[in-house]
């Protein structure tokens, strides 16, 4: 069996004191200290390391990540052995999961938690994702939800809080699963105007451009991919400049001012819709940079990660002006004479670079890979009529993106005013004839009972 703490008696300083209360409650209801009222499961050994996940298994692996479920295992000396239902709380990543099936806990980070009996479990699970917790970073938070109070309803209450927070949350899921829809759908639809774009949809031939239909006549083919016959595949090599980075520094402090940008592999999410980044959260003079022997990229450089996990994300995101990027980045510069910037920005766009990766425990791209990717090339004058072609239609994909990112924040808004009112008493769901919770936390510590 899993190691749990136990109360034969109720424990010293249970209640929270009156001048500590975080606000008022509705008769009835008490406020309690966490670490007196829930169980926390711990058995390291049987806890899954993660180089044990699996994609298949007979049972879930559920650990702090932000997936709901991590992987997969067989190891059945693994599965969790106390009482569920149970609430999984990510002492790094502060992520809170409701697991009412039988489970393998991942390891490092994974709190199993379970209130005492007076708690409903699900109760309890609301009640934790309404729990204000500051954030640390990767430091672990349990310490600082140990220290908190929890608000306590009448168990009649609890019950008639979760059924009510249950129908809300069903009606929010469904409107997220709607909204993730849509979103895939845009990926989609982006993804496939980029396609048609690189292989002459919108230049002379395109029906954007009233041109006539291409025959197979005036079609150049390489690697049995077609190209209108003003185009030709080049190496990717000879139209741009590839460029490596530095390592980061140590010991700078954030802080933005007329030096070069340092961007890092993080700084890549940031990107605004047209593909640029923003000032970097440090910057560098001339001296550091000398001293760090960095070069700088140009205006216009494209830049992507070049190591690790992060090749599968895709993220590219072009310079606004001179500056230098971190060691796990690399950068390409198309040579004006023949590419534009930017339609060298939606090229890369379209294409998985992961696909490029060594197969290594660490994935990596190298240049010499990269430099021998064919590249369609239009003439240039057309190159820069597809860009602006996509300028637009990619403008109003991102309208859309941008409204459907105004619903999720507006439905995230939602979730937390239902959970602030529903344990401040507020939802409509108070019993006349409820016992309150003082009474049963008495019966529960009990001398007489068993």
């Amino acid at each position: 069996m899993a190691k749990e703490k136990s109360r034969e008696k109720m424990p010293d300083g249970f209640f929270v004191p009156k001048e500590m209360e975080p606000y008022p409650l509705p008769e009835g209801w008490a406020w309690v200290f966490f670490d007196k009222v829930v169980i926390h499961y711990f058995e390291r050994k049987k806890q899954l390391p993660k180089k044990k996940y699996r994609k298949e298994g007979r049972l879930p692996v559920v650990d702090q990540g932000q997936p709901f479920i991590a992987g997969y295992t067989d190891l059945e000396e693994f599965r969790f052995s106390g009482d569920l239902p149970v609430v999984i709380f990510g002492d790094h990543t502060r992520c809170i999961k409701w697991v009412d099936f039988d489970f393998v806990a991942g390891a490092e980070g994974t709190k199993i938690l379970r209130p005492v009996s007076f708690i409903d479990p699900k109760y309890f699970y609301y009640l934790l994702k309404n729990i204000p917790l500051p954030d640390r970073g990767y430091s672990r938070h349990f310490k600082y939800l140990k220290k908190m109070p929890l608000a306590v309803a009448p168990m009649p209450e609890q019950k008639r809080i979760v059924e009510k927070i249950d129908l809300f949350m069903w009606k929010i899921e469904r409107a997220k699963m709607l909204i993730a829809e849509v979103k895939e759908s845009l990926s989609l639809r982006k993804a496939g105007l980029l396609q048609k774009a690189f292989i002459g949809y919108f230049g002379p031939n395109g029906p954007e451009d009233g041109g006539g239909e291409e025959t197979s006549s005036a079609i150049a083919r390489q690697n049995g991919r077609p190209l209108p016959e003003n185009w030709k595949w080049v190496p990717l090599g000879s139209v741009v400049h590839f460029y490596t980075g530095s390592p980061f520094p140590g010991g700078l402090e954030k802080g933005k001012g007329m030096g070069y940008p340092f961007y890092k592999v993080g700084d890549l999410k940031y990107a605004d819709e047209n593909g640029y980044l923003s000032e970097a959260e440090i910057t560098v003079d001339e001296k550091t940079r000398k001293r760090m022997k960095a070069n700088p990229v140009p205006e216009g450089t494209v830049i992507f990660a070049k190591i690790g996990e992060a090749i599968r994300l895709n993220r590219r995101a072009i310079v606004p002006r001179p500056a230098c990027i971190d060691s796990n980045l690399m950068g390409m510069k198309a040579d004006e004479r023949y590419v534009d910037d930017k339609f060298l920005f939606y090229w890369s766009l379209k294409e998985d670079f992961f696909r490029y990766t060594r197969a290594t425990s660490v994935p990596s791209i190298r240049k010499s890979t990269l430099t021998a990717i064919p590249f369609p090339l239009p003439p240039l004058e057309e190159q820069k009529r597809i860009v602006r072609t996509l300028d637009g239609l990619v403008k109003k994909l991102e309208a859309e993106r941008r409204r459907l990112l105004e619903a999720e924040e507006a439905l995230g808004l939602l979730e937390r005013s239902i959970l602030d009112r529903a344990f401040r008493g507020k939802l409509g769901t108070a019993g006349e004839k409820d016992e309150p919770i003082v009474l049963q936390v008495k019966k529960t510590f009990s001398p007489c009972r068993k």
